[in-house]
């Protein structure tokens, strides 16, 4: 189980863009912003250049590390307009994530729902500690329980492995320019594993592979989910049409075919 400490991958998802903004930040100040401040504020004078250009830079470099690392989660539940499922609500899902939880030695995650007919899901948090499981109301009314356990399934093994850095990820996306940035990393940090893998994974968990083909198959027929483009990688299914989807995951129609094959 992952341990209540950022990964090395999730240090390096924040330090990355924090050590930019930083970097930008102090090469303005060297360029016009230090030598301004000593013509036009006398007291300035007394201070080294090289203090007057690195202090912005550290408070900025600190404050982006806090932002993109700390705010995180709560900034992704908003901007996904997710809201937490009350205590004595939707106990059908409750009993199915306690049964896996329990089976497997999990930690049972916060659960939420999204208000969309779309069929799909997604995990974020730092860890497995803090952990959102996140439906739409249009999963919860479309797919019965064996379909339902499988996306559970799914998304508890994703909370145990790259939870941290594509919630971070999520938050840095919506920096501008970010896109080349967000694609290389996405790329490094499914470098070890395929979407293939996290569907025999699930199923492994489950012991029913027909289920997540159903799954995939009224997502399909669903309509797409409506998500920001800094959203997208978060996915269970990445909609078709945003171009990060081929970054890191198949056609939902060849992980059907896959999963017919096994």
């Amino acid at each position: 189980m992952r341990q209540n400490i950022p990964s090395t991958k999730t240090l390096l998802v924040v330090f990355l863009p924090s050590l930019i903004m930083a970097s930008m930040l102090g090469a303005s100040m060297q360029l016009l912003g230090a030598p301004l401040l000593v013509a036009f504020v006398p007291i300035v004078k007394v201070i080294p250049n090289f203090v007057i250009v690195l202090l912005p830079s550290i408070i900025l470099f600190t404050y982006t590390w806090v932002w993109l690392l700390r705010q995180a989660s709560q900034t992704i539940l908003k901007l996904l307009q997710a809201e937490l499922i009350a205590s004595d609500s939707q106990k059908g899902l409750r009993s199915v994530v306690a049964n896996l939880c329990t089976t497997h030695g999990l930690m049972v995650p916060k659960l939420c729902i999204i208000d969309s007919e779309a069929v799909n899901s997604t995990s974020i948090g730092m860890n497995a500690q803090s952990a959102f499981l996140i439906l739409t109301s249009g999963a919860l009314a479309k797919l019965d329980r064996l379909e339902l356990e499988t996306v559970v399934a799914y998304e508890l093994l994703r909370i145990q492995q790259n939870l941290g850095e594509i919630t971070i990820l999520a938050n840095v996306a919506r920096l501008p320019g970010s896109s080349f940035f967000i694609t290389r990393m996405l790329r490094f940090i499914n470098k070890d594993h395929t979407e293939t893998d996290a569907d025999i994974a699930a199923i492994r968990m489950t012991r029913y592979p027909p289920a997540l083909a159903s799954v995939l198959l009224k997502i399909k027929e669903a309509p797409e989910i409506e998500t920001a483009p800094a959203l997208a990688h978060l996915w269970l299914a990445i909609p078709e049409s945003h171009p990060i989807r081929e970054v890191i995951q198949p056609p939902i129609d060849v992980r059907i075919d896959f999963l017919g094959e096994l």
